[in-house]
């Protein structure tokens, strides 16, 4: 999520002031996470200590994002209608969702429907190094996109598009692709042997073979991209027969 306070925008990146420092100091007091006194629970357990399964929801009207579950405490965010979120933990009365600065932020019930969508996604306060491999680094980064909205030929985190998304989540990592989604299809390896978690897809969406939109692999026929259906960076499948499932025609790794 794109966070409201002590932020400055430049080209490529949202600095955040209130999120985890990059340094090893302590997060700022604002930051600490707040629970409910009735113990809110993890929606699935996974079997990685640094990831954490979640579902995708939709908001279904403009809502603040708190620091906790109390009405009246400080706003991190305030999502717009029809936002893509991941919820990772659940109360009686709140959704704890991820936000940017890899922990958690708290909205009503109330204004969600799930979707029903499961996807892993790095543990709020996760540090990156724990992350271990290329693939958790690659969707660590990828979510902290989500809810961007999405802006043809855009490319920061105030609105991107497809290419500009994938092409940005990659450079994070230090791999640097081209600009344009039929260029980068043709860099690295064509994948053979089966779809992995941090895969690169790139799709025929007006049919035939040329390549018009691209997303990145997250695992169990999911995928993450910059959406023009959704408005916004947003999960989608790509399972057999389904709409992006059809109009697959390449993955490079």
């Amino acid at each position: 999520m794109m966070v409201r306070r002590g932020i400055q925008f430049d080209d490529l990146e949202l600095k955040i002031d209130n999120g985890q420092p990059a340094s090893n100091q302590p997060l700022p007091q604002m930051r600490i996470q707040v629970q409910q006194p009735n113990q809110p629970y993890t929606l699935q357990p996974v079997n990685n200590k640094n990831l954490v399964h979640g579902q995708i929801g939709r908001v279904n009207r403009a809502i603040p994002v708190r620091i906790s579950y109390l009405p009246n405490s400080p706003i991190l965010h305030t999502l717009f209608e029809g936002q893509a979120v991941v919820v990772l933990e659940q109360s009686t009365t709140h959704y704890a969702i991820l936000m940017q600065d890899k922990l958690m932020g708290y909205i009503p019930k109330v204004f969600v429907e799930l979707i029903r969508e499961d996807v892993y996604v790095p543990r709020p306060g996760a540090p990156l190094g724990a992350l271990g491999n290329r693939a958790d680094h690659i969707v660590h980064e990828a979510f902290t996109y989500l809810g961007v909205p999405y802006v043809w030929a855009g490319n920061t985190r105030r609105g991107l598009d497809c290419s500009a998304f994938v092409k940005n989540v990659f450079r994070k990592i230090g791999i640097m692709l081209p600009r344009h989604s039929g260029d980068q299809a043709r860099i690295g390896q064509p994948v053979q042997d089966g779809l992995r978690t941090g895969d690169r897809l790139y799709f025929a969406m007006k049919g035939g073979r040329t390549v018009s939109h691209c997303g990145i692999y997250i695992g169990n026929s999911r995928f993450i991209h910059a959406s023009t259906n959704n408005r916004s960076v947003s999960v989608d499948t790509i399972a057999k027969g389904s709409h992006y499932g059809k109009r697959l025609v390449t993955a490079r790794r």
